[in-house]
């Protein structure tokens, strides 16, 4: 285990192995969504949500209060590994959201305007990362990939979260 020091239980953990062993390491990420300490998605790809390495990746325990535990898969628990954990706050919102397909799509509350939204379809797809700072045009980054920014117009802004305006699988795919 590891020390996270946000005295509240982390929603979102992404660490990569950062020595010369960990060079092909991925960015590892547990999450709410997801299940914490039972998921696991990897930021640099488009890979699905596995649950088939929580054991190695995770211990197969989700983070608490104070500690974040780490399986024996040397991606994690090997050489020197950075970690970034966040933890829900007035300003900060983790969970997930079901798509439809639909330009008009769904309406997540955060209960505050967001500044920045990130988001992945956990069936395999892009990650994707808007701010609210370039909307006119909206600009996004997907970590996963090489790209310069792209202009697309996926979400609207609100007072209280956003509103997922595309029917791109990206960010709005319609599970069954």
């Amino acid at each position: 285990t590891f020390g996270h020091g946000l005295n509240s239980q982390p929603q979102m953990v992404i660490l990569k192995r950062y020595d010369s062993g960990g060079s092909t390491s991925s960015w590892l990420v547990q999450h709410v969504g997801i299940g914490l300490g039972s998921g696991r998605l990897i930021l640099n790809t488009t890979d699905a949500n596995s649950t088939g390495g929580s054991t190695a990746y995770w211990n197969d325990t989700a983070p608490d209060s104070s500690v974040v535990a780490l399986g024996n898969n040397p991606e994690v628990n090997a050489g020197s590994v950075i970690a970034y954990c966040w933890a829900e706050s007035p300003t900060q919102s983790f969970g997930s959201y079901t798509g439809n397909s639909s330009t008009s799509g769904p309406i997540i509350d955060c209960g505050f305007e967001p500044a920045f939204i990130m988001v992945k379809g956990v069936s395999g797809h892009n990650w994707f990362i808007s701010d609210n700072q370039r909307q006119n045009p909206q600009t996004q980054l997907y970590p996963n990939l090489s790209n310069a920014q792209l202009t697309r117009t996926y979400f609207e802004y609100t007072s209280t979260g956003f509103r997922v305006i595309t029917a791109d699988a990206d960010v709005n795919l319609a599970t069954a």
